[in-house]
């Protein structure tokens, strides 16, 4: 199940994170100026906030020239208006091409992060399966030309606070890691070589290390 949640909810950030990109890099040839990009980040914000009736913010967008993207203070609220993503993000392009619609990763960095998961003890659904209905949903009102290919590349942790919760579980058990009830603390590590398919994750981890709840640390694990 940790596996399945974890390969769900980094597709729909992904295509989230794409629409952020696209509204980024819009118009970005004729204007590099770092006050037009945050202005143009926000816009992005704002439309994606209308779109999934939710709060979606980026306090500062910096852009060097299809080579790095930098979002500072991004904000991403569930539908009951709780914390899904709060914190930085980096991205380092590898490839930009805007005839053949395709943005390739070559890494991307979270730092100073709050990730916040649930699962409702009444409908059993997610607090992000509204980020995969609406990016994997076919909608008429969208113009199928312009679908894009993304690739995220290494991922980069730092910092990281990740918390999963699944309501349906009442059960108060401290002394052994729960995984229907985590808070995970100085998450860090790199990632390289992510696969995801089926209900599996498999990835090369380097430099991984957290501390649990429960008490349990994880100072450093390297491997495939």
């Amino acid at each position: 199940m940790p596996r399945k949640i974890t390969r769900i909810f980094i597709n729909s950030f992904a295509y989230l994170f794409v629409t952020l990109v696209l509204f980024s890099f819009a118009f970005l040839l004729a204007i590099q100026s770092h006050t037009f990009q945050t202005w143009l980040g926000k816009k992005a914000s704002t439309y994606l906030s209308r779109e999934l009736q939710t709060k979606v913010e980026v306090k500062q967008v910096k852009i060097d020239f299809f080579t790095s993207l930098h979002l500072n203070s991004v904000t991403i609220f569930d539908q009951q208006q709780d914390t899904l993503f709060l914190g930085t993000i980096d991205a380092y392009i590898k490839t930009f091409n805007l005839r053949d619609h395709l943005i390739y990763l070559k890494e991307t960095r979270l730092y100073n992060s709050t990730i916040k998961l649930k699962r409702n003890s009444k409908t059993r659904d997610f607090n992000f399966d509204f980020l995969l209905d609406y990016f994997s949903n076919p909608d008429s009102s969208r113009n199928s030309s312009n679908t894009w290919q993304f690739e995220a590349g290494e991922l980069d942790l730092r910092n990281i606070r990740f918390m999963y919760k699944d309501e349906r579980d009442t059960s108060i058990d401290l002394r052994h890691i729960d995984y229907e009830d985590l808070l995970i603390s100085g998450l860090h590590g790199h990632f390289k070589r992510i696969d995801l398919f089926s209900d599996s994750l498999k990835a090369q981890v380097q430099g991984l290390g957290f501390k649990e709840k429960s008490g349990f640390e994880l100072t450093e694990l390297s491997g495939q």
